[in-house]
């Protein structure tokens, strides 16, 4: 995932607990704990629909990385959070 958006990111943290990444108008925070388990985070300077498309673009990207099995289950959509 890094080195999918490290070009464009302002800053970067892969700290143990996982990759946080900052842009001009987004961010976004990954957490996977095990190969079922996927914590992500997005937000955007106020713009919901570009929100939810960088949301399904990692989503997408998270999801298709080689070697990684897909667990057949929805993931849940919840009400995003917009930033100030």
């Amino acid at each position: 995932m890094h080195m999918l958006y490290a070009s464009n990111s302002l800053d970067f943290d892969e700290s143990g607990s996982g990759l946080s990444m900052v842009f001009a108008d987004w961010r976004f925070k990954l957490q996977v704990s095990n190969a079922l388990s996927v914590c992500l985070c997005v937000e955007s300077r106020g713009d919901r629909h570009f929100m939810q498309t960088k949301t399904d673009e990692l989503l997408a990207n998270i999801f298709s990385t080689e070697g990684r099995p897909s667990t057949g289950m929805p993931v849940q959509d919840t009400p995003p959070l917009i930033a100030p």
